[in-house]
């Protein structure tokens, strides 16, 4: 039968997420750890690529599943298919890397016209109805491709006809009657087919479906958008139901161990009563704060804190759980990295160390350089704001995401795709988001919606593309096309335009940005490099590579070339660096020289002469040799006192057309450099700049050499392009050679669809 592709939860030996999928690694953890979860399997992701390559499931999947099945029997004392006490299971997707809502899922699959009869006797008529519309809606949309709308008519239709607006709400009967009429639409919309009574039948072709999810618009997006790979592919996790609605003593929900919007400590999140989980997540119905939970049970709430904790402290990340209650009994269902906004990625890295979870080392890391740009970002002034809420307030809700936004509104996600790409900046307003919404929401720069809560779909792709977010805010009453202003900090929506103001970054925030700046001065000691005095090198090549490495490390943030761009810049711009410093080490010795006699007693030029060996006349590489060998044997702060003085003898003791200001200034950047005023970065493109009396820096020792023509184009061609596809082009035609590394990261990065520019197969390594 092959190899092993269908694996228990917690089952010994696996537990890798690129194998199983996060979501069952996931599962797997908590199976192993004894927390109480649903039994189920994962099927693994090798199975998504057999899929793909030959469009058909491989043979062994089905022999696999039935053996996995019928462990799920012993388990749980019920039978697939069978009428009496019928087992029922969730068909969910499980990327290796979390994207959340993206694909589908199937619930309460085993169901037909037998089952949910036989159903009925252990959960009662209203549940086991429900259960069955569910999963009629579900299985209709997901595996038939019937739009999910045709279905929430159905549900609106008799809900205005008892005239009841909750799902809890509604009677067996109702229910009964969504069901008849959810099979005669889907017959209507498909030509006749029909959702199979066979279980099995049920079971392929759901597992076919989730595979084939990974493909769809919402998810292709979603991976460009936040850079992940196309060939990682989906896992299945096929789980044995739980029902969080079949009664009040029974709910739903998703908490997070800290406050994934403020970083704030604490169990945070949101549960319903009477409840299954794509109620929460999907924005249709407002759930109530799981602090409310201590009232409603507090012996769940107990167990489900002390749970959150151990996930967290076993983690050391803040972590996202979903759990269900079934009369009374909690069952874990799910476990993941939280997605969290840039505030409260500082904010818990930060608490992290304080306790002791982490190193401040590991801190750091954990933080991109995004997110610390969009921490400091411009909220309103808070005057202003509270103004506007007084006098023009449109709406208010849950702070679903922090962040300040101005736009004009859009109704739909197709209006705002369409505005977005003639540069308007644009607030999504909508009832609530699903993840059809994604191009809308990615386009929008702020999202807004009547319902849901703070795990709502809208609240979490927001965080995660870090944009403000305000949900639960009732009927919004604005036109499109009117200029609204949103804060999803405080959770408003007020008219016309608010004034920003400079953010106040709190405490937790400060004292990493500390942190992050004792690392950066610590992390590198500028110094000179004599190595380079005896190497040849190509200002032109040096040219390209700096600037072209740079983009590539902003262009490949948050992709999986990200960390290899980020240290390829590195290694380029220290390179790079370190032979300008030397360089003009080298050219100032050869300069001073040109000392006037008559200044040869002032004060400065005594020390410069006896103690750094400055020649006087002579030939200039003469010169640069004696000082060079004096440098030599000297320690970095006898370096930073030469560059003082020459600065100082520059400006005071020159007189015609030698040193004067402009070496006066290029002995300061050298200083700076070696003082760490200037980092690596910011000291090469002021090097680059410098000009000495005849013209730029560079053709006075032949450790670098070049061409000056081609400088002057390079240098004024960068201050033009705007990343990648345009800098290669421009060093094609100015000095086109590149190291291999640099040139394999350019291959590296078209592949993986970060740039696209075809001259790359014109660049040549040198």
């Amino acid at each position: 039968m092959g190899r092993q592709i269908a694996f228990r939860f917690g089952e010994k030996g696996l537990a890798n997420p690129k194998v199983l999928g996060g979501k069952g690694a996931g599962l797997a953890e908590l199976a192993k750890l004894g927390i109480p979860v649903p039994p189920g399997f994962s099927v693994t992701t090798g199975v998504w690529r057999a899929y793909w390559q030959h469009d058909c499931l491989p043979k062994r999947v089905a022999s696999q599943m039935r053996w996995q099945m019928a462990a799920l029997e012993r388990a749980t004392g019920r039978r697939f298919g069978c009428a009496s006490a019928p087992l029922l299971v969730s068909v969910r997707s499980g990327a290796p890397v979390s994207m959340p809502g993206m694909m589908d899922t199937v619930l309460n699959l085993g169901l037909n016209e037998q089952t949910v009869a036989e159903l009925a006797k252990s959960v009662g008529c209203r549940a086991a109805w429900d259960c069955y519309r569910r999963f009629l809606q579900l299985y209709g949309s997901v595996v038939l491709a019937v739009p999910r709308k045709c279905f929430e008519e159905v549900v609106d239709d008799h809900k205005l006809a008892v005239n009841l607006f909750e799902d809890s709400e509604l009677p067996a009967a109702t229910w009964q009657s969504v069901c008849e009429q959810f099979h005669k639409l889907i017959q209507d919309k498909t030509n006749g087919q029909s959702v199979p009574s066979c279980p099995w039948q049920q079971l392929t072709q759901a597992t076919t479906a989730v595979l084939r999810s990974w493909d769809n618009p919402r998810a292709r997006e979603y991976r460009r958008v936040h850079k992940i790979a196309d060939s990682l592919g989906t896992a299945v996790n096929v789980q044995t139901m739980v029902f969080g609605n079949v009664g009040d003593d029974s709910g739903t929900g998703v908490v997070f161990s800290r406050n994934c919007s403020t970083g704030a400590p604490g169990l945070w999140g949101e549960f319903l009563s009477n409840a299954q989980g794509e109620d929460v997540v999907a924005g249709t119905s407002t759930p109530l704060p799981v602090d409310r939970m201590k009232e409603w049970n507090p012996a769940v709430y107990s167990q489900l804190a002390e749970i959150v904790k151990l996930l967290e402290d076993r983690r050391k990340h803040t972590v996202d759980v979903e759990f269900t209650v079934e009369r009374g009994k909690l069952y874990i269902l799910q476990v993941r990295a939280a997605k969290l906004t840039p505030e409260a990625a500082i904010t818990i890295a930060t608490h992290f160390v304080w306790e002791q979870l982490i190193t401040k080392e590991e801190a750091l890391k954990r933080v991109s350089a995004e997110e610390l740009t969009a921490v400091e970002d411009k909220t309103f002034a808070p005057l202003k704001l509270a103004e506007a809420v007084g006098t023009r307030l449109i709406a208010r809700g849950l702070p679903a995401s922090p962040g300040a936004a101005v736009g004009k509104v859009v109704l739909s996600s197709e209006a705002a795709v369409s505005a977005a790409s003639r540069g308007e900046q644009v607030i999504l307003v909508r009832p609530d988001t699903s993840p059809d919404d994604l191009s809308g929401m990615i386009a929008a720069c702020a999202i807004v919606t009547a319902t849901g809560g703070a795990t709502s779909h809208a609240a979490v792709v927001a965080r995660g593309l870090g944009k403000p977010a305000v949900t639960n805010c009732g009927m919004v009453n604005v036109r499109e096309g009117e200029t609204v202003s949103v804060d999803g900090a405080s959770g408003v929506v007020v008219s016309g335009e608010v004034e920003r103001a400079g953010s106040t970054l709190k405490k937790e925030i400060n004292i990493f940005l500390r942190w992050q700046a004792t690392r950066d001065r610590e992390s590198y000691q500028p110094k000179l490099c004599f190595g380079a005095f005896s190497q040849k090198a190509n200002y032109n090549q040096m040219i390209n590579e700096f600037y072209l490495t740079d983009a590539m490390a902003r262009e490949a943030a948050g992709s999986k070339l990200s960390a290899k761009a980020n240290q390829l810049k590195n290694e380029v711009h220290k390179d790079v660096a370190e032979r300008m410093a030397m360089y003009l080490v080298v050219a100032i010795g050869g300069e001073l020289r040109h000392l006037v006699s008559w200044k040869r007693k002032e004060q400065g030029v005594t020390e410069l002469l006896t103690e750094y060996k400055i020649q006087l006349s002579g030939p200039r590489n003469a010169a640069q040799v004696a000082s060079i060998e004096s440098l030599r044997s000297m320690s970095t702060s006898r370096h930073v006192r030469f560059l003082e003085l020459a600065a100082m003898v520059f400006e005071r003791c020159f007189a015609g057309s030698f040193g004067g200001m402009p070496w006066a200034n290029i002995a300061r950047a050298a200083l700076q450099f070696l003082t760490g005023k200037l980092n690596m970065t910011v000291f090469t493109d002021h090097a680059f700049d410098l000009q000495h009396n005849s013209g730029r820096v560079f053709g006075k020792h032949s450790m670098l050499t070049g061409e000056g023509s081609i400088t002057e184009r390079q240098l004024e061609g960068k201050k033009h392009a705007t990343g990648v596809d345009e800098l290669i082009p421009l060093g094609i035609g100015c000095h086109n050679r590149w190291s291999p590394k640099v040139l394999a990261l350019c291959r590296a990065g078209r592949e993986h669809g970060i740039w696209s520019s075809f001259y790359i197969d014109r660049m040549r390594s040198c």
